[in-house]
């Protein structure tokens, strides 16, 4: 059986047609199965549950993850998943300190100004969109 190279999937790999012949990337449901891996072990039920949520179960997920298809040329995707990570991580500390009082402290530990940190302890908007706003008030640009 003939199948076009874009669409077989062996161990775990997929195959595209670069300029030097055939290259491997990470296959769409690979990333579809460690995204929801990271999705449970960051998730609201894990976080409340302060003993269980644990980082070395994260960074044994991401490290073998990463070790499985570092043949693959995933640079950019890895960005994209670092990114997507880290505001998952904040949600999980955002999500611990649930006082608005603590909130602020923590922010002011962190550098923020007195003001933006009273502004952002307050947010009300979600976990995962405060820690977007935490992340753009933080950020050197602005």
């Amino acid at each position: 059986m003939v199948a076009y190279a874009g669409k077989i999937k062996f161990l775990r790999y997929g195959f595209y047609k670069g300029k030097k012949g055939f290259a491997l990337w990470v296959h769409a449901k690979s990333k579809a199965k460690m995204k929801a891996r990271v999705r449970e072990l960051t998730s609201r039920r894990t976080i409340n549950d302060h003993k269980k949520w644990k980082k070395v179960d994260l960074k044994r997920c991401v490290v073998g993850w990463v070790n499985y298809y570092k043949l693959a040329d995933m640079g950019t995707y890895l960005q994209s998943v670092d990114e997507w990570m880290r505001r998952r991580i904040r949600m999980v500390f955002w999500k611990k300190r649930k006082r608005v009082r603590r909130r602020w402290r923590n922010l002011l530990k962190l550098g923020i100004s007195n003001a933006n940190a009273g502004i952002l302890a307050k947010l009300q908007k979600g976990i995962l969109a405060d820690g977007r706003q935490l992340n753009t008030t933080n950020s050197p640009q602005g």
